[in-house]
């Protein structure tokens, strides 16, 4: 049964941290057995300060000692490191893309517990049932944890502050989806955009100890079934409050067929229409046609021209590029990267400094940033000491195990394959909905 109750969900901010506390789990994190000096030379913080600090993050299960990754002093007490553990702090984290959703469980160390794919289409699929399935199967990988003390939700179309969904490839019309799921998880939640979350994750990866320039700016870029992207300024991620930037830069055709220009289905569906047979971006890319080169040409410069838009606005110092667009087609990355220091040396437009390509899985990077902000944003609010269980965690471990790795659900059966690696991860494939 769906709770009626109405939850204080929330919408993420992400940003660089702002407390004392924060700032120096923020550093124990990124250095894992950095010492109470180096904290002190980093943060500019006083001893006392860095001791109140650390103690109250240790004695409530966040930091533990461990070896310190500097050369001890020849004289004096030998100097111990610090590491983040938070091992009894477990998060969900949910990206919910246009065919795919991921499903994480994780701590606050950022250690993955549970992954799982679920193949869903939201866009065929009526949001009642697709929120009651992804819900289903979020619980199966989090069953064996303690209880969320936070779950966090990113979607690839753009989610207002109210947590309102409005999309069209998502076959949304304003639908309250951030209070649908809480209803379903009986828990408030974190929510965002994707991009949003992509761009939070590349932020919380930042040195405190190595400022960003005053003025400086990045520009994340993301490109696959949907397209998004992000602003980072002064330490924090520009909150968009419409997807109408991203809608302005379809083009008219693209329009017609409900699909942006730049993405994947759109690029794929115009490869089938010239007859080629071809289901991936991969399978494209590696194509013995010479026009699948040139649809992947032809899309590569309609995104130099959206870069190019962006750049002339706001000069970023930093570009990154995130998705499918440029992970899989790499000879078309290159030509965008060419095209925009080619601008750059005729003096059309300055290229921004440092042009890359996002590392590791970005949806599952969406995910858990999602889950984790608020914990590592403000966590004295979640000094829960280890060993302290809620009662709905008492519930779900005494609720009978259904779907990991094999689960059905009502409005169709599902496939679950779990995967021999650690952390346990499934592909869930839905055969009808």
């Amino acid at each position: 049964m769906i709770s009626p109750v109405t939850h204080d969900n929330q919408a993420v901010i992400y940003q660089l941290p702002a407390s004392g506390i924060a700032r120096v789990l923020h550093q124990i994190r990124l250095h894992p057995g950095i010492t109470r000096t180096r904290l002190q030379k980093d943060l500019q913080l006083s001893q006392p300060t860095v001791t109140r600090y650390v103690h109250a993050l240790a004695s409530n299960g966040w930091v533990r000692d461990a070896a310190p990754v500097e050369q001890a002093p020849r004289t004096g007490r030998p100097s111990t490191g610090l590491q983040i553990s938070a091992d009894h702090l477990v998060i969900w984290g949910i990206h919910i893309g246009l065919r795919s959703t991921e499903l994480v469980v994780a701590t606050a160390a950022e250690e993955i517990l549970a992954h799982t794919t679920v193949d869903l289409h939201v866009g065929q699929t009526p949001a009642t049932e697709a929120l009651d399935a992804l819900a289903f199967h979020m619980r199966a990988p989090g069953r064996p944890f303690a209880a969320p003390v936070n779950i966090g939700v990113a979607t690839s179309a753009h989610i207002n502050p109210a947590g309102v969904v409005n999309n069209q490839d998502f076959g949304c019309e304003h639908v309250p989806l951030a209070r649908l799921l809480a209803q379903r998880f009986e828990q408030a939640i974190s929510f965002s955009t994707g991009v949003t979350a992509m761009a939070g994750h590349e932020l919380a990866m930042t040195d405190l100890a190595d400022p960003i320039p005053a003025g400086d700016s990045t520009l994340y870029f993301y490109i696959r079934e949907m397209v998004g992207h992000a602003w980072i300024f002064n330490g924090a991620v520009q909150q968009r409050f419409s997807s109408r930037p991203v809608q302005l830069l379809r083009s008219d055709d693209a329009r017609g067929a409900g699909q942006h220009a730049l993405s994947t289905r759109y690029t794929l569906q115009r490869a089938r229409d010239m007859g080629l047979e071809v289901r991936s971006l991969s399978q494209l890319q590696q194509h013995s046609d010479p026009r699948a080169r040139e649809i992947l040409d032809e899309r590569a410069r309609r995104i130099v021209e959206a870069l190019s838009v962006a750049i002339d606005i706001v000069d970023p110092a930093t570009c990154v590029f995130a998705g499918e667009a440029f992970s899989d087609d790499p000879q078309g990355l290159k030509q965008i990267v060419q095209a925009l220091k080619r601008q750059d040396e005729h003096n059309d437009l300055p290229a921004p400094r440092k042009l890359r390509l996002a590392g590791g899985n970005v949806l599952v990077a969406a995910a858990l940033q999602v889950g984790l902000q608020a914990l590592w944003q403000k966590p004295e609010k979640f000094l829960t000491k280890p060993g302290e269980w809620s009662a709905w965690n008492l519930c779900l471990m005494s609720t009978p195990a259904t779907g990991f790795p094999s689960c059905g659900f009502i409005s169709g059966s599902l496939r679950c394959r779990r995967s021999a690696f650690s952390p346990p991860q499934s592909r869930c494939t839905a055969s009808s909905w």
